[in-house]
Formats: C-alpha cells, structure tokens, sequence
C-alpha cells in the first residue's frame, strides 16, 4: 500500500508539540486523553486519510491533521477573537474517527462500523468517553467541540448534521477543506507523460493545469 512521505513517529511527535501549547486546562486535558490511549495513536499513526479523495495512503490521516494544525497555527495570527485551542483541538479530532471508519490492512476499505454509522459520529463518541474521564469539564464547552466536528464537512450534502455556526467552526471546515483538495491536486499525475495539464479529477470534475512561468526554481 501507498504510504505518506513523511515519518509517522516524527509527525506525531511534532502534533503533540502543538497540541501541548494550548493553553485551556481542560482542552488539554483533552488532547493528554487522547495521547494516552496507546491503541488510538497507534492507528491514528497509520490510518489513511481517505479511500479516495485525499490523503489516501498509509499515514494520510496524520500528515492532513498535522498540516490542519500548522495552518490554523498561520491563519489565527491575522485576525483577532479567535479562540485557538478549541480551534487545535477541533483540528486535532475533526476526523479522528476515521483510525476506525476505515480498515487498511491490505487496501483501504470501510469498516462495518464505518458504513453504518461514519467517522462524525464515532469520534463525537469517542470525545463524550474522553472527556467523561476529565473532571469538571465545562457543558459549554464540551459542546463547542463536539460543534467543531459535527460541522467541519461544511454542508448538509457533504454530510455535516450541522452548518457550521462559530467563527472557529467555519475556520476549521475552510482550512480542512483547502489542504485536502491542495494534496488530491499536487498529487494528480500527468495527462501524459510530460503534459502541463494533470489526469481528469473526478471529485472535482476538472483537469489542472501546471504552470511553470514565473515560477521560483528552488520552488519547484
């Protein structure tokens, strides 16, 4: 199977760097839950960001949320009254759910799980079981979480139960959706061998093309 080009070890070592700077007593509490749970981030090490789409190789998963968290770490410095943990732990969890949507032992598949109930609901699950075991964790916020992940599809035809109806929520869905499609593009190949337009994208309904004028060599 495909992997990512990155270290699995070395991209988690660097989310968990991230996500122990935030600040929130609880929100971290949240993540350290998280972390603990030695089977979650074996398979969060691993498991493929998609069947299809994005990201969908081994790893896929990690190296989209450590790349979500490094954006949302860029866009939060240029406006004001963000609220940056819950945006880090949203970006963290929006689809942690997916270590047990997909099975990827030899392919990428949908589990039985997977089919039948889909990533959102399983990691809204799984973050009521983690945060069950944090005391005196705000109703609110537990809430504004949950909100972030139930939401970040972005639309009730791309699954999302609920439009996303927080600053940070609408963030989130942004970022998740802009990383995604500049992975599925970058990773297009070639119409043809040589070819500045890449191969038909489905999902997307377009062929992209490549420009190279202008263009920096080191940057190439």
């Amino acid at each position: 199977m495909p992997k990512s080009a990155f270290d699995p070890e070395t991209m988690l070592e660097e989310l968990q760097k991230i996500l122990r700077g935030i600040k929130n007593p609880h929100l971290l509490a949240l993540a350290e839950a998280c972390f603990a749970d030695a089977e979650l981030m074996q398979l969060l090490k691993h498991a493929p960001g998609a069947k299809t789409i994005h990201h969908p190789y081994l790893s896929g998963l990690l190296e989209h949320t450590l790349s979500l968290l490094k954006l949302i770490q860029k866009v939060v410095e240029n406006y004001r009254d963000i609220d940056v943990d819950i945006l880090l732990i949203g970006g963290f969890l929006h689809d942690i759910g997916k270590v047990y949507e997909f099975s990827f032992d030899r392919a990428v598949e949908y589990t039985d799980a997977g089919q039948l109930l889909g990533h959102l609901v399983m990691e809204v699950e799984m973050v009521n079981q983690k945060i069950a075991m944090i005391p005196d964790f705000p109703e609110e916020l537990a809430m504004l979480v949950k909100h972030m992940l139930v939401s970040h599809h972005g639309a009730y035809e791309f699954g999302s139960p609920k439009l996303p109806q927080t600053v940070e929520a609408v963030i989130l869905h942004s970022l998740d959706d802009l990383d995604g499609k500049i992975q599925a593009i970058q990773n297009l190949p070639e119409k043809e061998p040589g070819s500045k337009w890449t191969a038909f994208h489905r999902a997307y309904g377009r062929s992209f093309y490549r420009a190279t004028v202008g263009r920096d060599e080191d940057n190439q």
